[in-house]
């Protein structure tokens, strides 16, 4: 394979997501600026263009017309249009079979039917995977991808992990030598205990904290603060810590998206072998006991009942009512001087 320009590779991969045969020349324009910002003001850029675009006809990328009457004739001129080969003909003009273009690792390509914009990413791991990969370190994935897409890039591979393209003996992460990183959550040592307890909200996980690191003793050893949504991706994090987790316990809003966000941590975190990720119900329970509702959308008793469905018993039932009813209750309610009032050290963990 022809090695290109970095210029060029950006340039190629962002013709090629258009997913059109023929591209207008106000098009290349809009895809050199989006690659290259920094050349809108460059008084070289028409024949940076140029340049760029004669280097991908090089490497049958592109195909330029041969009549002079389709060029904007300026110095230098340039192609009113381009056309993206496709993989059959640049194939051809490489002397090469489909098959023969891939590495091992990626022949079951040459069976797949593929987008202009999925064989130009193929194509470029493929060249990784032949020069570069035997002396590659595993890095995290964003990383990878800006080393392999360039600029602008850096969530290609992430993109092609939801697609198609990923899976058993199609693209993998140790393929690829990446090793995908949970995003860290904060989180307050408390005690010696194996219990981690989240707390959804930055101000309540603060009182938490407090308390807890005023008890004199308890179970939690560990307060996170989970920061909504976030956690629900978040929850991995617990594994890099430098104790064992052994119950992860979860107080938020009771609300629609905080009890969202606690299912989707608990499946995670399941499917990840740590902990399954459990409701601090003495906290729900005083929640419950002391909170005053504020008015929210509505929910149809099936779509509360699937939310609640996380908690026990003792608090779903309530839980439910409050959904069905469009009320929701926020944890704030139980503050700081509550929690120290009902000892919460004692049943916590």
């Amino acid at each position: 394979m022809t090695e290109l320009s970095p210029l060029a590779w950006r340039l190629r991969r962002c013709l090629l997501s258009l997913e059109r045969d023929r591209i207008q020349l106000a098009e290349v324009w809009s895809c050199l600026i989006s690659v290259a910002p920094e050349l809108v003001s460059d008084p070289q850029r028409r024949h940076l263009l140029r340049r760029t675009l004669d280097e991908l006809a090089t490497a049958n990328w592109l195909a330029l017309p041969d009549d002079l009457n389709a060029y904007d004739r300026r110095d230098p001129p340039l192609p009113r249009s381009v056309e993206v080969l496709p993989a059959s003909e640049r194939a051809r003009r490489l002397g090469i079979s489909r098959s023969e273009a891939w590495c091992p690792q990626l022949a079951w390509a040459s069976a797949v039917d593929l987008t202009p914009s999925q064989l130009a990413d193929l194509l470029r791991i493929n060249q990784w995977l032949a020069e570069d990969a035997a002396d590659a370190v595993i890095v995290p994935p964003r990383e990878r991808s800006l080393q392999l897409f360039g600029a602008g890039y850096e969530d290609r591979l992430h993109e092609l992990a939801a697609s198609e393209l990923f899976g058993a003996r199609r693209l993998t992460w140790e393929l690829l030598n990446c090793a995908p990183v949970p995003p860290p959550f904060v989180w307050s040592a408390v005690g010696p205990g194996g219990t981690m307890l989240v707390i959804s909200g930055h101000e309540t996980f603060a009182s938490s904290r407090r308390v807890l690191v005023e008890a004199p003793s308890t179970r939690v050893g560990i307060v996170a603060h989970g920061a909504g949504d976030y956690f629900s991706s978040s929850v991995l994090f617990a594994r890099t810590l430098d104790r064992a987790v052994d119950r992860i316990l979860y107080y938020g809003d009771l609300d629609v998206e905080d009890l969202a966000t606690a299912q989707r941590a608990d499946h995670r975190s399941v499917a990840a072998e740590l902990p399954p990720v459990e409701p601090a119900v003495p906290l729900f329970e005083l929640l419950l006991a002391h909170g005053m509702p504020s008015a929210t959308k509505p929910l149809a008793v099936e779509r509360a009942r699937q939310l609640t469905a996380w908690l026990p018993a003792s608090v779903s039932d309530q839980a439910t009512k409050l959904l069905v009813g469009g009320l929701r209750l926020a944890q704030e309610w139980v503050g700081y001087e509550l929690l120290l009032r009902e000892r919460i050290w004692e049943t916590l963990g």
